[in-house]
């Protein structure tokens, strides 16, 4: 005989039938709260069949004993999986709900109590719970996993860096895109060696080197030859990693710097020739500077010594003395003009030199300067070789560049001196080339700087390569210097050729005597604030027969113009005064209608301007230093006019 209560108890999902009648004799206690209360209850008004999907009747339930079957609860989602047993007078159903997983008990209202414990049921899901998620967390971590395989693979793809693997028998066994196009298709397989040049590869097995058991990086720089076979500078990481079924593996992650390379290469270059602009134009001032004080001395010099000369008889013995002084005067102004020229504060002196007959004509000069001890050769072009610089600016630049090869061979040596043109006969250049001691290359940074020399004091001033370069460039030239210790040096200057011929030989004359002024008694006013030559200049004036006044500033000058009615026949200004500009008065004036005649002195002016003003208003120009016979010219010019 079944006892209801304990089944109920101990199979919760339990019920039994009455064999005849099949009606519901009780149901199991987890069953109670979803079998319909409607006191005598059939089968078929609380489950229905769904495995197999036959009716339940007195007859076909004697097929069903000790068969599995799957029965619905009405009303519910809920499935029970068990089978039929006969007892006495009953059928008994012994089951257990369908659920897969933990997650499905909620949804069918059902709870861990509502499950025997020798069933198993829970213990089953649990276990079963465990390993779906187990398996999902490892489906997850693998999708991951791929996703960040492809983000990195799209980013070492689409990355504008070199990125190349190479395994441990040195051979390539990844590269991107970048790699492949930069270096060759073909790059994988083979050695990595054959993409770097030679001084790169010591630098790869020393970064490589360092790397063995370490799983940092090492920065490297490095050239790598393209697939057209260009050198291209990279630099980057070398980064040591394992690859299955590779071992140990480097990965170099590289960037192409070629082009910033360039830029910086450039840049440097470009910040040393600044450099050497900003040092050559600030000596220039300073020597500017000196050459303005040179000339006013040089004026006084000359002045004083033609005053002497005007004083003393032709047949005086003195008379030679005086023209020494001259002389050397004039050689003391063309170095002082040169030094300007240099400065950029005064325009090139003007002339035209055949370069190829002057050389010809000095051959004797220069063997003489050489000495016995250097064997000279001199190679000169037949034709005239003309070039837009005086035949004085030419000699000094060659005797400069041949003294300074002597000097470079104290034990002798060989000398070649060269002239030619270009095929097009646009350009005249002269070398000169010599086996001395070469130029170390921090002096030939500075060499054609002002007061430079690497001679012993006394031996030299350090003005004649600056003066070589002053008139070079002045004519629109250049030099170029080609030198290495211990193997000579080669100057080469390069001039524009001159498209007229040679001028006429220079005709000069000195007057015996001063010529005197149309105006006797005309009255000048000279501006000049160096003492010994305003004193000088003065004189001067007075003894051409004028009445002259002299200003030691411009604020002395406006203050003697304001309390002066009218205009002077004649106005002689210095341009560089303490105080100010002298051409700035002169306009001035000019503008007032109080000036009629202007002569412009100056060593180191603005060149433009003073050639602007003479141009627009007559005025003449009287570069310093000067000859008084030169003043009393322009002056008896200007007045006589």
């Amino acid at each position: 005989m079944i006892d209801p209560a304990a089944c109920q108890q101990i199979f919760p999902f339990c019920f039994a039938l009455d064999a005849a009648s099949l009606r519901v004799a009780f149901v199991g206690r987890s069953l109670h709260s979803r079998i319909p209360d409607k006191g005598q209850r059939l089968f078929a008004d609380c489950f229905s069949p769904v495995r197999p999907k036959k009716a339940i009747t007195t007859e076909s339930i004697k097929q069903c004993v000790a068969h599995p079957l799957v029965l619905s609860v009405t009303g519910t989602e809920l499935l029970l999986s068990g089978a039929f047993y006969l007892l006495s007078d009953r059928y008994l159903f012994l089951g257990s709900p369908i659920v897969d997983s933990v997650n499905e008990l909620l949804p069918l209202n059902l709870k861990i109590d509502d499950f025997a414990p020798q069933d198993l049921v829970i213990t089953h899901l649990l276990q079963l719970q465990k390993m779906e998620t187990s398996a999902t967390e490892s489906i997850e971590a693998a999708n991951r996993l791929n996703e960040q395989q492809q983000i990195y693979r799209s980013i070492v793809d689409q990355s504008h860096d070199i990125i190349v693997a190479v395994d441990k028998h040195g051979r390539v066994s990844h590269a991107n895109p970048r790699a492949r196009a930069t270096l060759g298709e073909e790059i994988v397989g083979k050695r990595g060696s054959r993409l770097l040049t030679p001084d790169s590869r010591k630098i790869w097995k020393r970064a490589a080197a360092n790397l063995v058991g370490d799983a940092g990086s090492h920065w490297v720089e490095l050239d790598l030859v393209g697939c057209t076979g260009t050198s291209l500078q990279v630099e980057g990481h070398l980064v040591l990693n394992l690859e299955v079924g590779h071992g140990a593996v480097i990965t170099a992650i590289l960037r192409d710097v070629t082009r910033r390379k360039q830029t910086e290469a450039e840049l440097r270059l470009s910040n040393e020739k600044l450099q050497q602009a900003r040092r050559m134009e600030s000596l220039g001032r300073f020597a500017g500077g000196i050459a303005h004080d040179f000339n006013n001395l040089l004026g006084v010099i000359s002045g004083v010594a033609e005053l002497l000369q005007g004083d003393m008889e032709p047949e005086d013995s003195r008379q030679s003395d005086i023209e020494m002084i001259l002389s050397t005067v004039k050689k003391g102004a063309a170095l002082s003009r040169q030094i300007f020229q240099f400065s950029q504060q005064q325009a090139p002196a003007k002339g035209r030199a055949d370069v190829a007959a002057l050389t010809r004509g000095m051959t004797a000069i220069l063997q003489r300067a050489v000495g016995p001890n250097i064997d000279l050769s001199i190679s000169i072009l037949t034709e005239p070789a003309m070039v837009e610089i005086s035949p004085v600016q030419y000699e000094q630049m060659l005797m400069n560049l041949v003294v300074n090869a002597v000097h470079a061979m104290p034990d002798g040596g060989s000398l070649l001196i060269e002239v030619d043109q270009d095929e097009s006969r646009d350009k005249v250049f002269f070398k000169v080339e010599d086996s001395g001691e070469g130029i170390e290359p921090d002096v030939l940074r500075r060499i054609f700087e002002p007061f430079y020399s690497t001679r012993s004091p006394g031996l030299g001033s350090g003005l004649g390569l600056s003066v070589v370069y002053g008139i070079v460039k002045g004519a629109g030239g250049g030099v170029h210097v080609d030198s290495k210790v211990g193997a000579g040096a080669k100057f080469r200057v390069t001039l524009p050729a001159s498209k007229s011929g040679p001028d006429e030989d220079e005709i000069s004359s000195v007057a015996s005597g001063w010529r005197q002024v149309v105006q006797p008694g005309a009255r000048v006013v000279l501006l000049e604030d160096q003492p010994d030559l305003r004193s000088l200049t003065i004189r001067a004036l007075r003894q051409m027969g004028l009445e002259a006044q002299a200003f030691g500033s411009l604020a002395d000058a406006r203050r003697g113009f304001d309390a002066y009615q009218g205009a002077p026949d004649l106005f002689i200004t210095d341009v560089t005064l303490t105080d100010g500009n002298g051409l700035d008065l002169a306009e001035e004036l000019a503008n007032q209608g109080k000036l009629k005649k202007v002569i412009i002195i100056t060593g180191n002016a603005d060149f433009d301007r003073v050639g602007s003003l003479t141009s627009e208003h007559g005025w003449e120009l009287l570069i310093k230093p000067f000859q008084l016979r030169e003043l009393n010219d322009l002056v008896a010019k200007a007045i006589g006019r």
